[in-house]
């Protein structure tokens, strides 16, 4: 897009498939309620938004039992989780083609700082982006127009430069919430019903078309 040269990527969904890693968490701190969940369709609510409030809404939990079930998720998700996705194809080939044509190059995840700073480096793509910014352990910084408005601030960036670029309703809200442009990619875990819902009018089907996309 014509004159935005500061690219904000989300994580799971947009960069890497991490379905499986976080499913096998979700389902390992529900086991610790006795709660078996064979619905992936279910479990795919959990993809995006705050986990907390995930397990609050979709298992009405209260908010003492969805903190300890945050710890459980994270119990498993730093011992296998997290080794438990794939980058999408052509991903690796895109960062490399907007850092040559000189574009700042960011990730504003939900997932904590701390998983995707060791996500980014062991696919290999750390190098690629000039800020990293993701949740916080404590969850004080967590939702998506929170992360974004942390990496405007924490660089000064000129609203009016930045694209968003996610899968979920949620990083078209925080984006359109800080009053920057979005993206919405629909080969992540969002329906193209869900993105325009939240008012996305821009989508990209695949990795090449959203780098097209980024560099018309």
């Amino acid at each position: 897009m014509q004159g935005r040269d500061i690219i904000l990527f989300d994580l799971d969904g947009t960069l890497t498939d991490s379905k499986e890693g976080i499913f096998n968490s979700i389902r390992y701190a529900l086991k610790f309620f006795d709660i078996e969940e064979t619905d992936d369709e279910k479990l795919s609510l959990f993809l995006g938004p705050p986990l907390v409030q995930a397990f609050m809404k979709y298992y009405q939990m209260s908010e003492k039992n969805a903190e300890l079930a945050l710890v459980k998720y994270r119990e498993n998700f730093v011992k296998k989780g997290i080794y438990q996705l794939s980058m999408y194809d052509g991903i690796d080939q895109m960062l490399k083609t907007l850092k040559e044509n000189r574009m700042t190059v960011c990730l504003a995840t939900s997932k904590p700082l701390k998983f995707a700073e060791q996500i980014v480096k062991r696919i290999g793509i750390a190098p690629y982006f000039d800020y990293l910014a993701g949740a916080t352990m404590d969850e004080t910084r967590n939702e998506k127009a929170d992360i974004i408005d942390y990496v405007i601030t924490q660089n000064g960036f000129h609203k009016d430069r930045i694209l968003m670029v996610g899968d979920r309703e949620n990083d078209v809200k925080g984006a359109h919430q800080n009053h920057v442009e979005v993206l919405g990619v629909l080969y992540g875990y969002g329906s193209r019903l869900e993105l325009e819902t939240a008012g996305c009018i821009h989508f990209a089907k695949t990795v090449a078309e959203t780098k097209s996309f980024i560099l018309q």
